[in-house]
Order: C-alpha cells, then structure tokens, then sequence
C-alpha cells in the first residue's frame, strides 16, 4: 500500500470537512471514494471487504452518512481525526463494522440493502457520540422472525391447548 497516497487522500477529505461543506455533494461524494479507494488498496482492509461481500459503492454510503450530520445536529471539530479515519486505521473496529453491515444486508434486495446501510451507519456515528449503547441485535429478517415467533408463541400454544381440550371433550361425550 502506498501510504502517502492514502495519507493524501485522507488529508483533502479532512481539509474538506473543516471548510464545512457537505459530504453528499458531488465533489464530496469524490472525497470519499478516494479515501475508501485508497484504504482499499491495504490488501488487509480489501480482504475484508472482500470476506464480508461489501463493495465500494456500499463504504462510500456508509461512510457519507457516518460523516454527514444533521443542520441542527452542531458539527464536531474536524481537527482531530473524525471516526471514519479511526475506523479505518483500526483493522478490528472495522471487521467489527463490516459484521454489523453484513449481517444487516445479507440476502435483502437492492433498496433494502441500501436502507440498511443507512441506518448501519446511522447507529455508527450515534452509538460514537453516545456513552450508553443499546445491544440490541440488528433488524434482520431472521431476527425478526425469531421475535416474531416467541412473541406469539404464548398465543399458539393457548389456541392448541383449547383445541385439544374441544377435541376431548367431544370425544368424551361421544
């Protein structure tokens, strides 16, 4: 890996979040593709994105929305290294975020897919600002599926018991 490259890439994407323009403008949307290009070319980071089915395309959506902070949201200062670049620089949070993404994305379709990026990343860049995380598992389908299941597992077994009770009781009276 050429780590000037990344350096510089990672350099013209800070000094572009301290002039305080938007990361979802085209020329921001630049910025982050060089950056994630960049990291990318560490054969380490490429295998993970790689083990965990995660395309540039993907990193560059969550990385804007981790980067990206609402209007009324007051903006950090950027002159210490934001998340994104700790969470590159970190093999271990990284493989960390890239489960988190790959468990929230497996086998959904194109727009929920992205959704799920989304709010990947969302909860990212809140549970970095926030002491008190929720450990909630992400909402997946076998998840929630598996809720589903228990919370109205209580009602199933009611409706089977008074099914069976109907059935020996008519066969009683027989």
């Amino acid at each position: 890996m050429n780590s000037t490259e990344q350096k510089f890439a990672q350099k013209e994407l800070l000094r572009y979040l301290r002039l305080g323009k938007s990361v979802r403008s085209r020329n921001g949307a630049n910025h982050v593709r060089n950056f994630i290009l960049e990291a990318q070319s560490d054969p380490m980071i490429h295998r993970l994105f790689r083990t965990y089915g995660m395309r540039v395309v993907d990193i560059c959506l969550a990385c804007t929305e981790i980067l990206d902070t609402p209007p009324d949201f007051p903006r950090p200062a950027v002159s210490e290294d934001p998340d994104l670049v700790l969470l590159f620089s970190d093999p271990v949070r990284l493989e960390a975020f890239l489960r988190k993404l790959h468990q929230a994305t497996h086998g959904q379709t194109a727009i929920q897919r992205r959704l799920a990026i989304i709010a990947c990343a969302k909860a990212h860049a809140d549970q970095q600002g926030a002491p008190v995380t929720d450990q909630r598992p992400p909402a997946t389908r076998s998840n929630l599926l598996k809720t589903s299941i228990f919370n109205n597992l209580l009602m199933v077994m009611l409706i089977a018991g008074l099914v069976i009770a109907g059935i020996v009781i008519v066969l009683f009276m027989l």
